[in-house]
């Protein structure tokens, strides 16, 4: 959960994953959807307040090595790069589309989960969801 976007190059560590999962391998990821206004939103301030994209270590010889990529994806984008890796099949679910404070509202929280159901079904508005998982498989 909220991992995929802060590994750096995440390509080589999908392909990675890949590699080790074996022939019926699944991968299972969810992060913060960078078209969902909220989520496009924190990570403006976050720049504003001056947190870098890339951050970078330096090894005990004293070489830098990329680090971390601080940086949100499209569901869309992940989906690409799975498939590029090596999975075949690729399926995902938008979700999260109100404040998390409504799920603490048990009689709240079960509409909010069918509004949610609702939503993703239609096209453009599942590009807004704050939150995708991604079930990929070889």
């Amino acid at each position: 959960m909220e991992a995929i976007s802060h590994i750096d190059p995440a390509e080589e560590f999908l392909t990675a994953v890949s590699e080790n999962v074996g022939d019926r391998g699944h991968v299972v990821i969810s992060d913060s959807h960078i078209l969902n206004p909220a989520m496009a939103w924190r990570i403006f301030q976050m720049r504003r307040r001056g947190v870098e994209a890339h951050t970078h270590k330096a090894t005990s010889t004293g070489e830098t090595i990329s680090y971390a990529q601080e940086r949100l994806l499209s569901a869309r984008q992940l989906s690409k790069m799975l498939k590029q890796a090596g999975f075949s099949s690729v399926q995902t679910q938008l979700s999260v589309f109100f404040p998390p404070r409504l799920a603490r509202v048990p009689s709240l929280s079960s509409i909010g989960t069918g509004i949610d159901s609702i939503l993703n079904k239609v096209p453009v508005l599942r590009n807004l969801g704050g939150i995708y998982t991604i079930v990929a498989s070889k």
